[in-house]
């Protein structure tokens, strides 16, 4: 039985992983809290960088516009 892992909302991988899946260019980037009432940060750190690309290239939904 694998684990669920829980990705929290606003951490690089999850905002990558909304870029993906609306279709957006990388921008990698997280928020420190909810993407609501925390500012964007840019200035990742190599493991945050990581995250945020894992989150980006393993993401296989995408938004149907239709």
């Amino acid at each position: 039985m694998g684990v669920l892992k829980l990705v929290r909302h606003g951490s690089p991988e999850d905002r990558g992983h909304m870029d993906a899946y609306y279709g957006r260019q990388p921008d990698p980037h997280c928020h420190d809290g909810d993407t609501i009432n925390t500012p964007k940060r840019t200035d990742l750190s190599c493991q945050e960088y990581l995250e945020y690309y894992q989150g980006y290239n393993n993401c296989t939904d995408r938004k149907d516009w239709g």
